[in-house]
């Protein structure tokens, strides 16, 4: 198994906040009922990346890197804030990604055939 070194880790870090932000600036209206389960599980794997997972091949240390991180977290969050402030709940469409999101958090969700 790889142990990575801080710089390396941060990169990774770095890149998928990259490509989580492209994703949110690809959400319109329309869309934003489709694509916002799918960002908040984005943001999860973030998070399980950026220390709360892969104990193993992360970096015990991330020093300096650390604070520059949680920042990103932190933007990750205020993004995904502002595109819940957006859905309606009461929408059919908005509804339905939602239940698919619940579905996709329960323990059940790779026995449902």
């Amino acid at each position: 198994m790889k142990s990575y070194k801080p710089q390396e880790w941060y990169n990774l870090i770095k890149d998928l906040h990259g490509l989580i932000i492209e994703e949110i600036n690809t959400v319109f209206p329309d869309t934003l009922p489709e694509l916002y389960p799918k960002l908040v599980a984005m943001y999860e794997f973030f998070r399980l990346v950026r220390g709360e997972a892969f104990n193993y091949s992360r970096p015990a240390d991330m020093g300096n890197f650390q604070k520059e991180i949680y920042k990103m977290e932190d933007e990750l969050k205020k993004h995904l804030k502002q595109l819940e402030n957006k859905l309606d709940v009461d929408d059919e469409k908005t509804s339905y990604n939602l239940d698919l999101m619940k579905k996709m958090f329960s323990l059940k969700y790779f026995n449902q055939d």
